[in-house]
C-alpha cells in the first residue's frame, strides 16, 4: 500500500500522506464501498468459502509448527544430552 501511494502521489502530483489514507478508511461510506467491492471479487472468481484472514499489510503469515511442540520437543533433546 505504501508503494502505491507513492506511485499515486507521482502521477496525480498530491501529495498523500498515511494518516489522509488512515482517516479514509475510518470514513463508513469508504468502509462500506470497500467491503462491496471485496464482496463483488469474491463472486467474481467464484470463491464461495475462505479460510484465511489478514491485517491489510499485505504480509501473510504461517504456522507450521505449534509452540508447545516445539518446546516439548526442545527440552527432551536438552534432557538427552545431560544423560
Amino acid at each position: 500500500m505504501a508503494s502505491m501511494m507513492a506511485l499515486f502521489s507521482l502521477l496525480s502530483g498530491i501529495d498523500v500522506s498515511y494518516k489522509t489514507v488512515e482517516r479514509l478508511y475510518s470514513d463508513p461510506e469508504v468502509d462500506m464501498a470497500l467491503h462491496n467491492l471485496h464482496i463483488l471479487i469474491l463472486k467474481k472468481k467464484g470463491i464461495n468459502n475462505v479460510d484465511a484472514s489478514g491485517d491489510g499489510t499485505g504480509y501473510s503469515l504461517t504456522v507450521k509448527k505449534h509452540y508447545s511442540t516445539e518446546c516439548a520437543k526442545r527440552k527432551d533433546k536438552i534432557t538427552k544430552k545431560r544423560r
